[in-house]
């Protein structure tokens, strides 16, 4: 890089062209680091995004298809990525990076990967690093995916069939919906529609997924309104989809 050099970025949009959203676009100028781990952090973090955003664009048919490169392989170069850069921040102080690599983990594991169990404890890692640095709306999103993948984690425990994995699944479900519950008020006093609604989606899917249909559909219903005020119709539809 030197003075006067213009770089370009593209933004891909994944969702309808009506929707609302923003885009935070941070630059670091990598010479300006002194920390060595912060820096190589860093460059962890970017690998790993460049790796997810390759994933996303072969999940979606954004890519060309023949290549022989699988969305499997580019997700598990992102999660490895995310993970060495928030092992190489280390655990002694907190930081926004490493709660941001612990959360993308997570985030990575529950949504693309079907990694549940990892990404329950990776989130709950960013919680607890969101909650260290004061940030309360970082500390929700990972809450959020913890009850999420909590969720994901019951089904499978019901589905063995046994009373014990009733047991556990309906105690999981009970606890998922709980942090759901609260993460929900917590973006609705923050006017933030889009982490309201999917909380409250999930807390109808764990009603669902125990058999309370009435009041899955009764979740699913405060949902919906959220959306429609985002002009969020792939939201809508996935909610009219669980009802």
């Amino acid at each position: 890089a030197h003075a006067g050099q213009r770089f370009y970025i593209a933004v891909t949009g994944k969702d309808h062209a009506d929707s609302k959203g923003s885009v935070d676009l941070r630059v670091v100028d990598l010479q300006s680091v002194s920390d060595v781990a912060c820096r190589e952090a860093q460059k962890l973090m970017a690998g790993a995004d460049a790796a997810y955003a390759a994933g996303q664009a072969i999940t979606r048919a954004g890519a060309d298809t023949s290549q022989s490169t699988s969305s499997d392989d580019v997700y598990s170069r992102a999660a490895a990525g995310y993970a060495k850069s928030a092992e190489r921040l280390g655990n002694a102080t907190p930081t926004a990076l490493r709660a941001e690599a612990e959360l993308s983990k997570a985030t990575l594991l529950n949504n693309d990967v079907d990694g549940f169990a990892e990404s329950k404890d990776w989130a709950a890692r960013a919680a607890q690093s969101y909650a260290a640095l004061h940030d309360d709306y970082g500390r929700a999103r990972a809450q959020a995916i913890e009850s999420a993948a909590s969720t994901d984690l019951a089904v499978a425990a019901r589905r063995a069939g046994t009373t014990d994995g009733a047991k556990q699944a309906s105690a999981m479900l009970s606890q998922a919906r709980d942090q759901l519950g609260k993460v929900a008020a917590f973006h609705a006093r923050r006017n933030e529609l889009y982490d309201q609604a999917q909380a409250q989606n999930y807390i109808g899917i764990a009603f669902y997924f125990e058999g309370r249909y009435d009041e899955a559909i009764r979740a699913y219903q405060k949902s919906i309104p959220l959306y429609e005020n985002l002009h969020e119709r792939a939201g809508q539809a996935q909610v009219l989809q669980n009802m």
